[in-house]
């Protein structure tokens, strides 16, 4: 009898449960992963700070229904940094609120997607600058927001707010051009470039993954290049973690910067053998 009281509750608990879990994810978007290479063309949405410092989202405001591609409206990807990223930020500055058409490539690493950039198309229009703040109710560009929540985080030198603090014309939604906008206020911008057949080592230091390029024992060059999540980062330290030794590798890749750092996105990474000719 006892154990029959018990199973009740049991079942009755586990209804409970259920029908709480499910009362709670209608509230909760949860977009269906994307494969690897996935493109985003042309969507809509949102680029919205996160809590931590310099992380940001593109939040989908409408539905996205295309070939492989769905995505609920509400939906959030993480914006990998990029000089598109950079541009859209320094954009932002001047916009009513930070909503952009973005087309970029959709990434996986670890059961979650992240989007690189590659183009944008702001939506929205040319912000006052007579107005304090020149910000329309409830919408704050993506770099305001940071500044006047978390001012000690903003990285742009002065000068640099100064000059996108200058009155210009008003106008409907347009794009400047990256060449002559985001590059003359930021010195340490560069284009993108394909890194083809590089050989060297991928290393982890402290929370994040590195490239250094070196030649077979010579080191041709100080740079290193941080590693963006990607699937093929994941199967590398798969196999790093399995190597009992230093693993030289010969990868390929896109090479962006954001804020003065160098980013790699990989997309082909082979292991090198020097058969003991060479250290390391």
């Amino acid at each position: 009898m006892r154990r029959t009281q018990v199973t009740k509750w049991a079942g009755f608990l586990g209804l409970l449960l259920t029908v709480v879990a499910a009362a709670g994810s209608a509230e909760v978007v949860i977009p269906q992963l994307l494969p690897e290479g996935t493109m985003l063309r042309r969507v809509d949405g949102l680029v919205i700070a996160s809590d931590s410092n310099d992380v940001w989202h593109f939040e989908v405001t409408r539905d996205v229904n295309e070939a492989g591609v769905r995505l609920p409206a509400g939906a959030r990807l993480e914006l990998l940094p990029s000089v598109t990223l950079g541009d859209v930020l320094v954009d932002a500055n001047d916009r009513a609120a930070p909503h952009y058409r973005l087309t970029g490539q959709v990434t996986l690493y670890r059961q979650r997607n992240f989007l690189l950039a590659g183009y944008f198309l702001p939506l929205s229009k040319l912000r006052d600058p007579n107005e304090p703040g020149g910000l329309e109710s409830g919408a704050r560009p993506a770099e305001a927001t940071i500044q006047r929540t978390r001012p000690d985080d903003l990285t742009l030198p002065p000068e640099i707010l100064d000059r996108l603090r200058e009155r210009r014309a008003m106008g409907g939604p347009q794009r400047k051009a990256p060449a002559t906008a985001a590059r003359s206020t930021d010195p340490q911008r560069f284009l993108n470039r394909v890194l083809v057949d590089t050989v060297g080592f991928i290393e982890r230091r402290e929370d994040r993954w590195e490239f250094v390029p070196d030649a077979l024992g010579r080191n041709v060059s100080a740079l290193r290049y941080e590693l963006l999540p990607c699937r093929v980062l994941e199967q590398t330290q798969g196999r790093l973690a399995a190597s009992p030794e230093r693993m030289r590798c010969k990868v390929a890749g896109l090479v962006t910067g954001h804020r003065g750092k160098r980013y790699l996105l990989l997309q082909r990474v082979t292991r090198v053998y020097n058969h003991g000719n060479f250290g390391g």
